[in-house]
Protein backbone atom coordinates (compact mmCIF):
# COMPACT_ATOMS: atom_id res chain seq x y z
CA UNK A 1 0.00 0.00 0.00
CA UNK A 2 1.51 3.53 -1.23
CA UNK A 3 0.83 5.38 2.51
CA UNK A 4 1.38 8.83 0.38
CA UNK A 5 -1.76 8.28 -1.26
CA UNK A 6 -5.70 8.95 -0.23
CA UNK A 7 -6.54 5.69 1.28
CA UNK A 8 -10.26 4.73 1.94
CA UNK A 9 -10.86 5.41 5.91
CA UNK A 10 -13.40 2.80 6.36
CA UNK A 11 -13.94 -0.20 9.10
CA UNK A 12 -11.28 -2.49 8.11
CA UNK A 13 -12.83 -6.48 7.44
CA UNK A 14 -13.04 -8.84 9.95
CA UNK A 15 -9.43 -11.13 10.24
CA UNK A 16 -10.04 -14.85 10.44
CA UNK A 17 -9.66 -14.97 14.28
CA UNK A 18 -12.39 -12.57 14.42
CA UNK A 19 -14.32 -14.72 11.50
CA UNK A 20 -14.23 -17.95 13.72
CA UNK A 21 -15.19 -15.98 16.98
CA UNK A 22 -18.61 -14.39 14.97
CA UNK A 23 -19.63 -18.31 13.50
CA UNK A 24 -18.98 -19.16 17.46
CA UNK A 25 -21.28 -16.61 18.17
CA UNK A 26 -23.48 -16.99 16.02
CA UNK A 27 -24.14 -20.62 16.66
CA UNK A 28 -23.71 -21.11 20.51
CA UNK A 29 -24.78 -17.85 22.08
CA UNK A 30 -28.61 -16.59 22.78
CA UNK A 31 -29.47 -13.33 21.31
CA UNK A 32 -30.18 -11.75 25.47
CA UNK A 33 -26.36 -13.48 26.07
CA UNK A 34 -24.90 -11.20 22.73
CA UNK A 35 -26.32 -8.25 23.87
CA UNK A 36 -25.65 -8.73 27.74
CA UNK A 37 -21.61 -9.50 26.79
CA UNK A 38 -22.06 -6.28 24.10
CA UNK A 39 -22.87 -4.02 27.36
CA UNK A 40 -20.43 -5.86 29.48
CA UNK A 41 -16.96 -5.17 27.61
CA UNK A 42 -18.00 -1.91 26.31
CA UNK A 43 -18.42 -1.24 29.92
CA UNK A 44 -14.70 -2.42 30.55
CA UNK A 45 -13.69 -0.34 27.51
CA UNK A 46 -14.85 2.82 29.50
CA UNK A 47 -13.04 1.94 32.23
CA UNK A 48 -9.98 0.67 30.57
CA UNK A 49 -9.85 4.25 28.36
CA UNK A 50 -10.62 6.29 31.84
CA UNK A 51 -8.20 4.16 33.89
CA UNK A 52 -4.99 5.54 31.17
CA UNK A 53 -5.96 9.21 31.60
CA UNK A 54 -4.17 9.92 35.14
CA UNK A 55 -1.63 8.12 34.02
CA UNK A 56 -1.02 10.11 31.48
CA UNK A 57 -2.14 13.26 32.24
CA UNK A 58 0.48 13.43 35.53
CA UNK A 59 3.11 12.38 33.90
CA UNK A 60 2.19 15.72 31.25
CA UNK A 61 2.38 17.94 34.17
CA UNK A 62 4.98 16.87 35.38
CA UNK A 63 6.81 18.59 32.71
CA UNK A 64 8.00 22.19 32.39
CA UNK A 65 7.56 22.48 28.61
CA UNK A 66 9.39 26.13 27.98
CA UNK A 67 12.42 25.64 30.18
CA UNK A 68 15.86 27.34 30.21
CA UNK A 69 15.97 29.34 27.10
CA UNK A 70 13.18 28.36 24.97
CA UNK A 71 12.89 27.05 21.90
CA UNK A 72 16.76 28.20 21.26
CA UNK A 73 18.12 24.70 22.61
CA UNK A 74 17.35 21.06 21.78
CA UNK A 75 16.44 19.96 25.76
CA UNK A 76 13.86 22.66 26.23
CA UNK A 77 11.94 21.77 22.76
CA UNK A 78 12.05 18.08 23.72
CA UNK A 79 10.58 19.05 26.69
CA UNK A 80 7.84 20.89 24.73
CA UNK A 81 7.22 17.87 22.56
CA UNK A 82 7.16 15.42 24.98
CA UNK A 83 4.22 16.80 26.53
CA UNK A 84 2.40 18.30 23.47
CA UNK A 85 2.47 14.23 22.29
CA UNK A 86 1.37 13.17 25.76
CA UNK A 87 -1.31 15.62 26.07
CA UNK A 88 -2.37 14.54 22.37
CA UNK A 89 -2.63 10.82 23.62
CA UNK A 90 -4.43 11.61 26.62
CA UNK A 91 -7.18 13.90 24.74
CA UNK A 92 -7.52 10.86 22.34
CA UNK A 93 -8.23 8.57 25.39
CA UNK A 94 -11.25 10.58 26.56
CA UNK A 95 -12.33 10.61 22.92
CA UNK A 96 -12.14 6.74 23.14
CA UNK A 97 -14.01 6.62 26.23
CA UNK A 98 -16.72 8.94 24.98
CA UNK A 99 -17.11 6.76 21.55
CA UNK A 100 -17.56 3.76 24.23
CA UNK A 101 -19.90 5.63 25.91
CA UNK A 102 -22.31 7.13 23.34
CA UNK A 103 -22.01 3.00 21.96
CA UNK A 104 -23.03 1.99 24.93
CA UNK A 105 -25.57 4.65 25.34
CA UNK A 106 -26.84 3.86 22.18
CA UNK A 107 -28.04 -0.12 23.46
CA UNK A 108 -30.22 1.96 26.38
CA UNK A 109 -27.43 1.35 29.38
CA UNK A 110 -25.83 4.85 31.17
CA UNK A 111 -22.32 4.56 30.88
CA UNK A 112 -20.39 3.92 34.40
CA UNK A 113 -18.00 6.52 35.04
CA UNK A 114 -17.77 7.08 38.99
CA UNK A 115 -15.97 5.70 41.12
CA UNK A 116 -14.72 3.29 38.06
CA UNK A 117 -11.24 4.87 37.39
CA UNK A 118 -8.77 2.33 39.09
CA UNK A 119 -7.95 2.98 43.13
CA UNK A 120 -5.22 3.13 44.37
CA UNK A 121 -1.50 3.15 42.06
CA UNK A 122 0.12 1.43 40.68
CA UNK A 123 -2.31 -1.08 39.46
CA UNK A 124 -3.16 -3.16 36.42
CA UNK A 125 -5.62 -2.05 33.77
CA UNK A 126 -9.42 -3.54 34.21
CA UNK A 127 -9.77 -7.03 32.69
CA UNK A 128 -5.80 -7.16 31.46
CA UNK A 129 -4.09 -10.33 31.50
CA UNK A 130 -1.64 -10.68 35.10
CA UNK A 131 1.57 -10.22 33.03
CA UNK A 132 2.38 -7.39 30.77
CA UNK A 133 4.78 -7.46 27.36
CA UNK A 134 7.74 -8.50 29.31
CA UNK A 135 6.15 -11.69 31.38
CA UNK A 136 6.14 -9.45 34.47
CA UNK A 137 3.16 -8.16 36.87
CA UNK A 138 1.87 -5.37 34.55
CA UNK A 139 1.66 -2.31 37.06
CA UNK A 140 1.09 0.72 36.27
CA UNK A 141 2.26 3.94 38.51
CA UNK A 142 0.85 7.58 38.77
CA UNK A 143 4.41 8.90 38.28
CA UNK A 144 6.83 12.15 36.39
CA UNK A 145 7.91 11.85 33.08
CA UNK A 146 10.67 9.31 32.95
CA UNK A 147 13.06 7.09 30.93
CA UNK A 148 11.04 4.15 32.73
CA UNK A 149 7.43 5.53 32.77
CA UNK A 150 7.57 5.79 29.03
CA UNK A 151 8.38 2.39 29.18
CA UNK A 152 5.14 2.26 30.99
CA UNK A 153 2.95 3.92 28.29
CA UNK A 154 4.06 1.37 25.46
CA UNK A 155 2.74 -1.43 27.75
CA UNK A 156 -0.26 0.50 27.90
CA UNK A 157 -0.70 0.80 24.10
CA UNK A 158 1.22 -2.59 22.98
CA UNK A 159 -0.09 -3.08 19.49
CA UNK A 160 -1.75 -6.51 19.00
CA UNK A 161 -0.49 -8.46 15.85
CA UNK A 162 -2.98 -8.37 12.85
CA UNK A 163 -4.33 -11.87 13.46
CA UNK A 164 -4.63 -11.27 17.54
CA UNK A 165 -7.41 -13.54 19.09
CA UNK A 166 -10.31 -11.35 20.49
CA UNK A 167 -10.05 -11.10 23.77
CA UNK A 168 -13.13 -10.02 26.12
CA UNK A 169 -11.04 -11.11 29.40
CA UNK A 170 -7.47 -11.42 30.58
CA UNK A 171 -6.50 -9.99 27.26
CA UNK A 172 -3.01 -9.04 26.47
CA UNK A 173 -3.61 -5.89 24.73
CA UNK A 174 -6.56 -3.32 24.49
CA UNK A 175 -7.20 -3.77 20.24
CA UNK A 176 -8.37 -7.49 21.35
CA UNK A 177 -11.22 -5.87 23.95
CA UNK A 178 -12.39 -3.73 21.18
CA UNK A 179 -11.91 -6.85 18.50
CA UNK A 180 -14.18 -9.00 21.17
CA UNK A 181 -16.72 -6.00 20.94
CA UNK A 182 -16.66 -5.65 17.13
CA UNK A 183 -17.28 -9.64 16.64
CA UNK A 184 -20.30 -9.26 18.72
CA UNK A 185 -21.30 -6.65 16.95
CA UNK A 186 -20.78 -8.09 13.71
CA UNK A 187 -22.99 -11.39 14.99
CA UNK A 188 -26.48 -12.20 13.64
CA UNK A 189 -28.00 -11.45 16.92
CA UNK A 190 -27.08 -8.06 16.92
CA UNK A 191 -29.29 -5.32 14.51
CA UNK A 192 -29.45 -1.90 13.85
CA UNK A 193 -33.07 -1.68 16.21
CA UNK A 194 -30.15 -2.64 19.13
CA UNK A 195 -28.36 0.64 18.94
CA UNK A 196 -31.77 2.86 18.60
CA UNK A 197 -32.07 2.51 22.51
CA UNK A 198 -30.34 5.51 23.85
CA UNK A 199 -31.67 8.76 22.14
CA UNK A 200 -28.74 10.51 19.39
CA UNK A 201 -29.70 13.91 21.11
CA UNK A 202 -28.82 12.86 25.10
CA UNK A 203 -25.08 10.99 23.37
CA UNK A 204 -21.48 13.15 23.77
CA UNK A 205 -21.99 15.48 20.74
CA UNK A 206 -19.09 16.12 18.06
CA UNK A 207 -18.98 19.77 19.06
CA UNK A 208 -17.75 18.74 21.90
CA UNK A 209 -14.57 17.29 20.76
CA UNK A 210 -11.53 19.62 19.21
CA UNK A 211 -8.50 17.06 18.79
CA UNK A 212 -5.84 19.69 19.24
CA UNK A 213 -5.65 22.34 21.76
CA UNK A 214 -2.11 25.22 22.60
CA UNK A 215 -1.13 22.22 24.57
CA UNK A 216 -0.77 19.87 21.48
CA UNK A 217 1.23 22.60 19.65
CA UNK A 218 5.10 22.50 19.50
CA UNK A 219 7.93 23.78 17.28
CA UNK A 220 10.46 21.72 16.00
CA UNK A 221 12.75 24.35 15.33
CA UNK A 222 14.10 27.76 17.06
CA UNK A 223 12.12 30.80 16.04
CA UNK A 224 11.77 34.20 17.12
CA UNK A 225 10.13 34.90 20.28
CA UNK A 226 10.49 38.15 21.05
CA UNK A 227 9.90 40.08 18.14
CA UNK A 228 6.34 39.71 16.17
CA UNK A 229 6.91 37.86 12.78
CA UNK A 230 4.36 37.56 10.16
CA UNK A 231 3.17 34.10 10.28
CA UNK A 232 4.44 31.44 7.73
CA UNK A 233 8.02 33.56 7.32
CA UNK A 234 11.09 32.52 8.15
CA UNK A 235 11.66 33.14 12.21
CA UNK A 236 8.13 33.10 12.94
CA UNK A 237 6.42 30.47 15.45
CA UNK A 238 3.57 29.16 12.69
CA UNK A 239 6.48 28.49 10.33
CA UNK A 240 8.20 25.87 12.96
CA UNK A 241 4.53 24.78 14.78
CA UNK A 242 3.84 21.28 14.88
CA UNK A 243 0.64 19.64 15.86
CA UNK A 244 0.54 16.74 17.47
CA UNK A 245 -2.96 15.30 16.07
CA UNK A 246 -4.85 15.65 12.77
CA UNK A 247 -8.39 16.45 12.05
CA UNK A 248 -9.69 14.09 9.56
CA UNK A 249 -7.96 11.04 11.69
CA UNK A 250 -10.95 9.27 12.08
CA UNK A 251 -14.45 7.02 10.60
CA UNK A 252 -17.35 8.48 9.63
CA UNK A 253 -18.48 12.46 9.75
CA UNK A 254 -16.67 13.38 12.65
CA UNK A 255 -14.42 11.67 15.33
CA UNK A 256 -16.62 11.79 17.58
CA UNK A 257 -19.98 10.55 16.16
CA UNK A 258 -23.34 9.69 17.32
CA UNK A 259 -24.45 5.91 16.98
CA UNK A 260 -27.88 4.85 16.45
CA UNK A 261 -26.83 1.70 13.90
CA UNK A 262 -24.64 -1.55 13.73
CA UNK A 263 -22.34 0.74 11.10
CA UNK A 264 -21.92 3.87 13.64
CA UNK A 265 -20.82 1.78 16.14
CA UNK A 266 -18.19 -0.09 13.93
CA UNK A 267 -17.17 3.26 12.39
CA UNK A 268 -16.30 4.17 16.46
CA UNK A 269 -14.47 1.20 17.31
CA UNK A 270 -12.23 1.61 14.21
CA UNK A 271 -11.62 4.93 14.80
CA UNK A 272 -10.26 3.70 18.64
CA UNK A 273 -8.15 1.09 17.39
CA UNK A 274 -6.75 3.14 14.03
CA UNK A 275 -5.64 5.91 16.42
CA UNK A 276 -4.42 3.41 19.18
CA UNK A 277 -2.56 0.92 17.43
CA UNK A 278 -2.20 2.06 13.90
CA UNK A 279 -4.25 1.99 10.35
CA UNK A 280 -3.64 -1.76 9.28
CA UNK A 281 -1.14 -2.21 12.40
CA UNK A 282 1.38 0.27 10.65
CA UNK A 283 2.96 3.03 12.82
CA UNK A 284 0.36 5.93 11.01
CA UNK A 285 -3.14 6.66 12.70
CA UNK A 286 -3.98 7.55 9.14
CA UNK A 287 -2.04 6.11 5.61
CA UNK A 288 -2.71 9.50 4.18
CA UNK A 289 -2.20 11.60 6.78
CA UNK A 290 0.56 10.00 8.66
CA UNK A 291 -0.25 10.87 12.22
CA UNK A 292 1.69 8.61 15.05
CA UNK A 293 -0.54 6.03 16.47
CA UNK A 294 -0.25 6.54 20.13
CA UNK A 295 2.46 3.17 20.52
CA UNK A 296 4.14 4.87 18.17
CA UNK A 297 4.25 8.42 19.36
CA UNK A 298 5.54 7.06 23.20
CA UNK A 299 8.34 5.09 20.85
CA UNK A 300 9.89 8.21 19.02
CA UNK A 301 9.91 9.76 22.26
CA UNK A 302 11.52 7.37 23.53
CA UNK A 303 14.01 6.74 20.46
CA UNK A 304 15.21 10.11 21.93
CA UNK A 305 16.15 8.96 25.28
CA UNK A 306 19.68 7.32 26.15
CA UNK A 307 19.53 3.44 26.23
CA UNK A 308 17.32 3.30 23.46
CA UNK A 309 16.78 0.95 21.74
CA UNK A 310 17.27 -1.42 25.64
CA UNK A 311 14.16 -1.38 27.71
CA UNK A 312 14.82 -0.34 30.98
CA UNK A 313 11.98 -3.45 32.11
CA UNK A 314 12.70 -6.26 29.75
CA UNK A 315 9.74 -5.44 27.81
CA UNK A 316 10.41 -6.54 24.36
CA UNK A 317 10.01 -4.24 21.29
CA UNK A 318 7.88 -5.39 18.26
CA UNK A 319 9.15 -5.67 14.93
CA UNK A 320 5.87 -4.49 14.03
CA UNK A 321 5.39 -1.80 13.23
CA UNK A 322 9.35 -1.83 12.55
CA UNK A 323 10.53 0.45 15.55
CA UNK A 324 12.41 3.63 15.05
CA UNK A 325 16.17 4.15 14.91
CA UNK A 326 17.73 5.29 17.32
CA UNK A 327 18.25 9.49 17.48
CA UNK A 328 21.07 11.38 16.42
CA UNK A 329 20.63 13.64 19.82
CA UNK A 330 19.92 11.24 23.02
CA UNK A 331 18.73 12.93 26.41
CA UNK A 332 19.85 11.33 29.48
CA UNK A 333 18.58 11.31 33.05
CA UNK A 334 20.15 14.93 34.18
CA UNK A 335 19.01 16.32 30.96
CA UNK A 336 14.99 15.57 31.98
CA UNK A 337 16.06 16.84 35.66
CA UNK A 338 15.88 20.25 33.36
CA UNK A 339 12.88 20.25 32.58
CA UNK A 340 10.82 17.23 34.99
CA UNK A 341 9.60 18.80 38.25
CA UNK A 342 10.09 16.06 41.25
CA UNK A 343 6.57 14.89 41.33
CA UNK A 344 5.96 11.84 44.02
CA UNK A 345 5.28 8.29 42.72
CA UNK A 346 1.74 6.84 43.58
CA UNK A 347 0.24 9.74 45.87
CA UNK A 348 -2.37 9.20 48.28
CA UNK A 349 -4.94 11.72 49.69
CA UNK A 350 -3.92 10.71 53.38
CA UNK A 351 -0.18 11.35 52.53
CA UNK A 352 -0.34 15.25 51.38
CA UNK A 353 -0.74 18.06 53.30
CA UNK A 354 -3.13 21.36 53.26
CA UNK A 355 -0.65 23.37 51.17
CA UNK A 356 0.15 20.38 48.99
CA UNK A 357 -4.17 19.65 48.20
CA UNK A 358 -4.28 23.14 47.50
CA UNK A 359 -2.15 22.81 44.64
CA UNK A 360 -2.93 19.69 43.57
CA UNK A 361 -6.34 21.12 42.95
CA UNK A 362 -5.24 24.42 41.04
CA UNK A 363 -3.31 21.79 39.20
CA UNK A 364 -6.30 19.82 38.09
CA UNK A 365 -8.63 23.12 37.80
CA UNK A 366 -6.31 24.02 34.98
CA UNK A 367 -6.30 20.59 33.23
CA UNK A 368 -9.83 20.48 33.27
CA UNK A 369 -9.87 24.32 31.58
CA UNK A 370 -6.85 23.38 29.27
CA UNK A 371 -9.06 20.04 28.20
CA UNK A 372 -12.58 21.13 28.10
Amino acid sequence: MNINTKVDYKVPPLSLAELELVAFIDLEWTREKALSELKTHLQVAIEVELATIPVYLYSYYSINRTPGDFPSDEISRFADKAGALIMSVAVEEMLHMSLSSNVLFALGQDPQLYKKSPEPYPTNLPGHAKLGPDAKPLQIPLAKFSIEQLWKFLEIEYPAKADAPPEGSDWETIGQIYSYVRCIISSCHINDSDFQQGSKKYQIQSTNYSPNNIDTAYPDANFNKTTPVPAGTKGSASEVAKFASREDSHVGKAELINVSSCKDAMQAIATISFQSEGFDHSKVDDASEQELSHYYKFLTLQSELKGYPLPTSGEPLPKHPKPPEAAKTQFDADDLAQFVYNFPSNPAAVNIDDEQRAGWRLMFRVACINIC
